[in-house]
């Protein structure tokens, strides 16, 4: 059944939520005549070192990205594979291991895994390889994020890890939705990475015509079609009820999270 999508405009919907969401000027704010300036906006920047939606043919076949930290940093480490693959970071001692298909030692290690995790480098010159540990055509994206960061007058702290996502399909592929609700006082980031889906946001009522492959409305500016989706996006929509949605139709695998903050 060919399926027939719905574009939903951003800047339709984002005109209406500003116009709605103008803030009050109260008494109190002018004590003194100082008028409490609202939290500004800052988008992070979070990209560090990316691999995206790359083939390899063979056995034992790796890619390796040289990089240097010069400071203690927090990274997000992020992987997705078609089939098996190792992906780490390791230092130059280790480099002739690694391609040489020997046992090597390094930081945040995916044996034959689809994730997310967080790991802290010190600084010095780093490695992320990644090797195809199948017997066959293996398709792979990873990313080493920064984490979020916001200057002070955001006024916005970290909240929690809204949604994890993990998940691989063999064969003909599938479906993965994951519902959220935008609040006011929120700010909500996504970040992750696939090989083989199409990646949405969608409202939450459209969520079982996606699911049996009927027509459905998404939000176009966080469509993607790449190894890169979903993100990195923040989400900038009115308040109510949505989910993540992404659909592949081979072999796939996706490792996504949402963090949302709280705006002090």
């Amino acid at each position: 059944m060919k399926t027939i999508f719905s574009l939903l405009s951003i800047s339709l919907l984002t005109v209406i939520m500003n116009g709605c969401d103008k803030p009050m000027i109260t008494p109190e704010d002018n004590l003194n005549g100082n008028i409490n300036e609202p939290p500004t906006v800052t988008v992070p920047s979070t990209i560090f070192v990316a691999f995206q939606d790359y083939n390899v043919s063979n056995f034992g076949d790796y890619l390796t990205k040289e990089f240097s930290v010069n400071e203690k940093t927090k990274f997000v480490f992020r992987f997705a594979s078609a089939y098996n693959a190792q992906a780490a970071i390791f230092t130059d001692d280790q480099l002739n291991n690694f391609t040489s298909l020997h046992a090597f030692t390094g930081y945040g290690l995916f044996d034959n895994q689809v994730g997310t995790q967080t790991i802290t480098l010190n600084p010095g010159t780093y490695y992320l390889g990644v090797r195809n540990t199948t017997h066959s055509e293996n398709s792979f994206s990873a990313e080493l994020d920064y984490t979020y960061s916001l200057p002070a007058s955001d006024r916005c702290s970290f909240n929690d890890v809204y949604i994890q996502a993990v998940k691989t399909f063999s064969g003909n592929g599938g479906w993965i939705t994951n519902e959220f609700t935008v609040q006011k006082g929120f700010r909500y980031f996504l970040d992750g990475c696939n090989v083989g889906f199409e990646t949405y946001i969608i409202p939450a009522g459209d969520i079982p015509a996606f699911q049996n492959g009927q027509t459905f409305n998404y939000y176009t500016d966080y469509y993607d079609a790449t190894g890169a989706g979903p993100g990195f996006f923040e989400i900038n929509l009115p308040e109510g009820n949505y989910a993540i949605a992404a659909r592949s139709s081979a072999v796939s695998a996706i490792a996504s999270t949402m963090e949302r903050w709280k705006v002090n």
